[in-house]
């Protein structure tokens, strides 16, 4: 086995996404209102970072199990959550080492090759620069499918991007996308709280 660290494919983030918390938020203020208890959130202090872990686990256990009927030896460990100090300029990212065997890394590379034109449209419009976005990758399909499997394992050991995005392609080509994704989350759709002692 392989293994690369990588970012967790689909995940879009939590910032103005469908994981935002807010809602969940508003959820427990709602009920705890109904139930006779304070209804104002700064009287409690909730774990927001619990959360947060508990959904990339989830999304890191739910990425691994759509991707076993392509890769059936693939692993997929959760790393950390990497969050922007500005949501601006980008959005949080789950850091995961992925595992594959070198069966599932030509079976991965036979499927881009299967769908090239696809792939390559993908490739084109995720990392041409435009007005406002400047990319910090090649757009050229000759660099994200070499010619050959060994190239093909070399651009996956040397770019810590490219497996996710080789990943993120295949998903959103078999009509996976990031409500997919959410909707599998659901046992973790709670947020922790304490109430805060008054004086």
């Amino acid at each position: 086995m392989k293994t690369f660290k990588t970012y967790l494919p689909i995940f879009p983030g939590f910032y103005r996404t469908h994981f935002d918390c807010n809602d969940i938020v508003d959820r427990e203020l709602y009920h705890l209102k109904e139930h006779g208890s304070p209804s104002e959130y700064d009287k409690y202090e909730w774990d927001f970072d619990d959360y947060k872990e508990r959904i990339a686990k989830q999304c890191v256990d739910s990425i691994e199990h759509e991707l076993k009927d392509l890769l059936p030896e693939i692993n997929i460990q959760y790393e950390c959550i990497i969050s922007p100090r500005y949501y601006n300029y980008g959005d949080d990212s789950i850091n995961c080492i992925i595992s594959l065997s070198q069966s599932d890394i030509g079976k991965l590379y036979n499927y881009l090759n299967n769908e090239i034109e696809w792939y390559k449209d993908f490739i084109k419009g995720r990392y041409t620069s435009c007005d406002g976005f400047i990319s910090h990758y090649s757009n050229s399909l000759d660099y994200w499918l070499p010619d050959t499997l060994e190239g093909f394992n070399s651009l996956l050991g040397s770019n810590s991007h490219a497996l996710g995005t080789i990943l993120e392609f295949y998903l959103q080509n078999e009509d996976y996308e990031a409500f997919d994704l959410y909707e599998s989350t659901s046992d973790e759709w709670y947020i922790n709280y304490t109430l805060l002692e008054t004086t």
